[in-house]
């Protein structure tokens, strides 16, 4: 977790005291975003930028699904955090990107979700970066019972449709 982590915070500095020879560096940090220690880590992130040390920074949020089941499904995850830290990231002008995993138990918040992200995104357009939060999706594959599709042929249908129908709903 490189909000948490100390060498985190000693590659910054690293790159900090680099002159510049990073300057083509794109740096990712992949976190669940619920750490309470984000603000100190991505003002670095920010100001390597400003400096031109490196060349992109772009924050991953691991997550898969909204509410409580988030917190379920990721360990150690804290959605309000999550939310938090997310907004603080868009409104530093950082690249921002959603991984998430589609699994059972996060199939029917996933709208909700994408609620929030259609929120994130117009956060994005303001902070002057109109190309918004990507968004990375894969299934669980393995054991059956880890597949959406347990659910039957029809959930993908359910999902798309439950999907557009927010869309329409909230434009």
């Amino acid at each position: 977790e490189p909000f948490i982590q100390p060498q985190s915070d000693r590659l910054l500095d690293y790159l900090a005291n680099s002159n510049g020879k990073f300057k083509n560096l794109k740096l990712f940090f992949f976190s669940n975003l619920s750490s309470d220690k984000i603000e100190g880590k991505i003002n670095k992130i920010t100001k390597l930028l400003k400096e031109k040390k490196i060349y992109d920074g772009h924050i991953v949020g691991s997550l898969d699904c909204w509410g409580k089941e988030a917190e379920y499904v990721r360990y150690g995850l804290d959605i309000d955090l999550f939310d938090k830290n997310m907004k603080y990231i868009i409104k530093a002008g950082l690249d921002t990107t959603i991984n998430m995993c589609w699994t059972p138990i996060a199939t029917f918040t996933m709208p909700e979700l994408f609620e929030k992200y259609k929120e994130w995104n117009e956060l994005t357009v303001e902070a002057g970066r109109p190309w918004g939060v990507n968004i990375s999706c894969g299934q669980a594959t393995g054991k059956e019972w880890m597949h959406p599709s347990i659910f039957g042929p029809k959930i993908l249908e359910w999902g798309y449709s439950e999907f557009i129908n927010r869309l329409e709903e909230k434009g």
